[in-house]
């Protein structure tokens, strides 16, 4: 598979276009940060004309996405069959197309984001060129 260029967004970035309360949470935790980051990002995020999925949170000028996984312990569809298949589908492709693929549950927005902030400053930092 060659890399692909991004194609669209469905949104433009802003916390209205989030779909949960945990995509709220990230994005103020984007938005904590300050500088461009939370500016750069797009939600919904539409990576290839023929995909039939969307990234939570992307940048696509270098190549990472965020997805937030909800529902885990809720057998929400993140943990269930067709939604689990297709979301190792998507973090496949995402992934030999050279992208950065993070993954966060709602434990670690709730409970650790010590973790989670660290790793939202190398995307801060990589977007800086």
């Amino acid at each position: 598979m060659g890399k692909k260029t991004p194609k669209r967004s469905t949104a433009k970035g802003s916390s209205n276009a989030c779909r949960s309360d945990l995509e709220e949470q990230f994005l103020a935790m984007l938005e904590s940060l300050g500088g461009s980051l939370s500016k750069g990002v797009r939600t919904n995020y539409i990576p290839y004309d023929d995909a039939k999925f969307e990234i939570d949170f992307a940048w696509p000028e270098i190549l990472v996405a965020v997805e937030i996984d909800g529902g885990t312990f809720t057998r929400g569809k993140h943990t269930r069959g067709t939604g689990y298949d297709i979301d190792c589908q998507k973090r496949n492709r995402l992934t030999s197309d050279g992208w950065r693929v993070l993954v966060f549950t709602t434990t670690d927005l709730k409970k650790r984001s010590r973790i989670v902030l660290p790793l939202l400053r190398t995307i801060k930092i990589a977007s800086r060129g």
